[in-house]
């Protein structure tokens, strides 16, 4: 089991906004660096009513995390005291045409969660599951069979899960939760106002995010239809600019370098790469998808071949 100190990855993006949405309604919220006393696996102290947690799975294209977070109040406001990750690979679309082992990787995570957390606190614990651009790439009917075997599963747990508990998020939303959580780590957020946030690229394995908040009303006014969106947080409306590129991610250019997916998962796809030497050979897998790459003879000057096939 591995237990962090919160923000030891100072970067949890998505998960940690999650969080701090879940929670971020009540007063505030704060992290603290302290270690005293609340490492708790299961058989520990007894569960104290000062204390409470959250779940947050990140279901993302190369694997699925768990991330349960330990919290106490503190002059009305949130305290994020720890945080327990742990993480299993591959991700959910690797499972395309296996839902049975797709649940089981988030059972397996969930196992983690029943022996950190005091089961006293189980049933006020709420526990959400978000997937990423993985299952946005793969064929709708496939997406769905995961999810909804995945619901079902954390649906029949102890734990807490709201009517969209489990979903396959939209990429705007990845973009927007990871602008939150890197302009509040920096203090751009939470009562500072938000003229002076950052804009954030979001590089995922499947997808990649670009967020900011626009400045001007013409950047607004110039944006594409279902680019801009409101959201508030700490009591204050604002515009946020924020477009997922699906199949920008690194895993999937990475995979369009190599050709693109297979016509079938089961057979190995042969691939020249000018990124590796001549006479170098690696094998690289993706989404169930497996490439035996070789090094281009032709080398860097053939790099500028394959810009032309990430665009499509």
């Amino acid at each position: 089991m591995a237990l962090m100190a919160p923000y030891r990855n100072r970067l949890i993006a998505l998960l940690a906004a999650v969080a701090l949405v879940l929670y971020g309604l009540a007063g505030g919220f704060s992290s603290s660096e302290s270690s005293s006393g609340a490492a708790r696996p299961n058989g520990g102290n007894v569960a104290d009513p000062n204390i409470f947690y959250t779940i947050v799975f990140d279901a993302g294209s190369s694997g699925s995390r768990i991330h349960v977070y330990q919290f106490t109040r503190k002059s009305g406001k949130l305290e994020m005291l720890y945080e327990l990750f742990e993480q299993v690979k591959p991700g959910l679309s690797s499972y395309a045409a296996d839902v049975n082992g797709a649940v089981k990787s988030i059972d397996d995570l969930l196992t983690h969660a029943k022996n950190y957390i005091p089961q006293e606190n189980w049933a006020d614990t709420p526990l959400d599951l978000k997937a990423t651009a993985g299952l946005r790439l793969l064929p709708e009917a496939q997406a769905n069979a995961i999810i909804d075997g995945v619901t079902k599963l954390l649906k029949d747990c102890p734990f807490k899960v709201g009517a969209n508990g489990v979903e396959i998020m939209a990429g705007s939303d990845e973009g927007v939760f990871a602008w939150m959580t890197v302009n509040f780590l920096l203090g751009a957020l939470g009562g500072s106002g938000i003229q002076n946030t950052k804009p954030t690229i979001d590089l995922g394995g499947g997808s990649m995010q670009l967020t900011f908040h626009p400045k001007s009303a013409s950047t607004v006014e110039a944006a594409p239809a279902g680019y801009v969106i409101k959201k508030t947080l700490f009591g204050e409306e604002f515009d946020i600019y924020s477009h997922s590129y699906l199949g920008l991610g690194l895993n999937s250019a990475r995979e369009k370098l190599f050709g693109g997916p297979p016509p079938e998962k089961t057979q190995v796809t042969q691939a020249q790469s000018p990124c590796f030497p001549s006479g170098k050979n690696i094998e690289y897998t993706n989404a169930g998808s497996t490439y035996s790459v070789s090094g281009d003879e032709g080398g860097v000057p053939r790099m500028y071949r394959y810009g032309p096939r990430c665009s499509k």
